[in-house]
């Protein structure tokens, strides 16, 4: 991890079904990050900011998005490994005034559609072989999750095709490795 928890690892399932995102492509997003903090004229930290952790599995994103300066994250998983991995990260951390986790799926009825809360950052990290992949994300842009400035990041399979949703621009885009990284926002 960097920022605040710079150098402590984080505890990850043991299932071959989870892929928690590379180290690589975590710094890789958050320099990303940084860079279109800048150029809005914000910091780079996100001091005050809250964010969503779809897919949370372990909770790398979204600790490290803590570690960097977030206020408050809610993360989303359903897998029993994952949230046991996760709730255990966040103790270590003693992250748990600044964490809400909602164990349940993301789609179709997930528990955080019941009562919508606008975030600064969303992270997506769904599993590559999701079907309902546009789904998701039209479903994000629709529920209006974001807030004016907000961010709506994907790490997904690059093979895959992901169409932007109606309302939201794509504001970059990378390649890391075996993932593919995709940064939306409402459009101005």
């Amino acid at each position: 991890m960097g920022g605040e928890w710079r150098g402590r690892r984080l505890r990850v399932p043991k299932s071959r079904s989870v892929r928690p995102s590379a180290g690589r492509a975590k710094e890789s997003l958050f320099s990303m990050l940084g860079s279109i903090q800048m150029k809005r004229g914000l910091p780079a930290k996100f001091s005050g900011m809250r964010g969503l952790d779809l897919y949370a599995g372990a909770g790398g994103l979204g600790l490290e998005f803590l570690s960097r300066g977030g206020e408050h994250v809610q993360f989303v998983e359903y897998a029993r490994e994952s949230v046991r991995c996760l709730k255990e990260n966040v103790a270590a951390l003693q992250a748990e005034k600044s964490t809400h986790i909602t164990v349940g799926q993301v789609l179709p009825t997930a528990k955080i559609w019941a009562k919508p809360s606008t975030y600064d950052i969303v992270f997506a990290d769904p599993p590559y072989d999701i079907a309902e992949l546009n789904q998701m994300i039209s479903l994000c842009a629709e529920k209006l999750i974001l807030r004016p400035n907000g961010l709506f990041i994907v790490e997904y399979d690059p093979k895959r095709d992901l169409t932007s949703p109606p309302g939201w621009a794509l504001i970059n885009e990378r390649k890391v490795g075996a993932a593919a990284l995709r940064i939306f926002g409402p459009e101005s």
